[in-house]
């Protein structure tokens, strides 16, 4: 699938933020580029640490199979400590046995399988603390389309820690899914950015074109979610500098400075 937005007031606003600044353009949309993708970062969902640890806790004391004669398996261990063993028939009728509880003996059959899921639950425990540190993970892969065009964009985006530390699901150093190149053809200056989170593109990469003419587009190949939120971050920057134009922002050194720092300040 393959969408396509129109980028023009995106760059007509760089191309007059150069004119007013006398910046290089090339500088202005590169200062610019950090600061969309900053707006990308707040707009892009990630879960609470307190809500993704309590989901990891859970999943560390669950598992499930499929056995011999669609007789489907689960186990369970609650936080007390009680294993259960909940067991669907072919009427799909479900059963649970407490595993460790009492005298009672379990045919070897049930045992066996009840064996196998806490195997199962062993192998696939995850370190709470290190699934919590992915919770920005997503929003890092703009982050990282920034810091390829240098650590000034990067400084643009205004990323928190959470987001600039963020590691994978199991603990391991973020991947590099995301990136960004300068391009110059002819008279006019490119930034192509590309963002290969399955999150946000279902496994499809996702990028943005755009040159020095207001006919400029910006290509997003992928899917709707990461479409989406590039196209609301570019309104929403596109908006601000029209508001701010209209209020004056511009013809009072000061407040111009504090809101275009890379551009209005050396």
């Amino acid at each position: 699938m393959s969408r396509e937005i129109d980028a023009s007031r995106f760059f007509k606003m760089c191309s007059d933020l150069s004119r007013i600044s006398g910046r290089d353009f090339e500088h202005v949309v590169v200062d610019q580029v950090g600061q969309l993708m900053g707006v990308c970062i707040r707009y892009t969902y990630s879960s609470k640490a307190g809500t993704l640890k309590t989901r990891v806790e859970f999943q560390n004391r669950s598992a499930t199979a499929d056995n011999e004669g669609r007789l489907k398996s689960r186990y369970y261990r609650t936080k007390g400590g009680a294993e259960w063993l909940s067991e669907r028939n072919d009427s799909d009728e479900r059963t649970s046995y407490l595993m460790n509880g009492g005298e009672r003996r379990w045919n070897a059959s049930r045992w066996a399988r009840y064996q196998v899921l806490k195997q199962i639950l062993a192998d696939k425990q995850i370190d709470p603390s290190s699934a919590v540190q992915s919770r920005g993970s997503v929003k890092r892969t703009w982050y990282d389309i920034a810091a390829a065009l240098g650590q000034e964009a990067a400084n643009r985006t205004n990323a928190p820690s959470y987001v600039t530390g963020a590691r994978t699901f199991h603990g391991k150093e973020h991947p590099q899914i995301s990136k960004a190149e300068r391009l110059i053809e002819a008279a006019a200056f490119f930034v192509e950015i590309t963002n290969e989170s399955r999150i946000l593109t279902g496994s499809r990469s996702l990028r943005l074109n755009g040159g020095r003419d207001d006919r400029s587009r910006m290509k997003i190949s992928g899917g709707l979610d990461g479409f989406a939120i590039l196209q609301r971050a570019i309104n929403t920057r596109a908006n601000a500098f029209r508001t701010e134009t209209r209020n004056g922002v511009f013809e009072d050194i000061e407040t111009r400075a504090k809101r275009y720092p890379g551009i209005f300040t050396t």
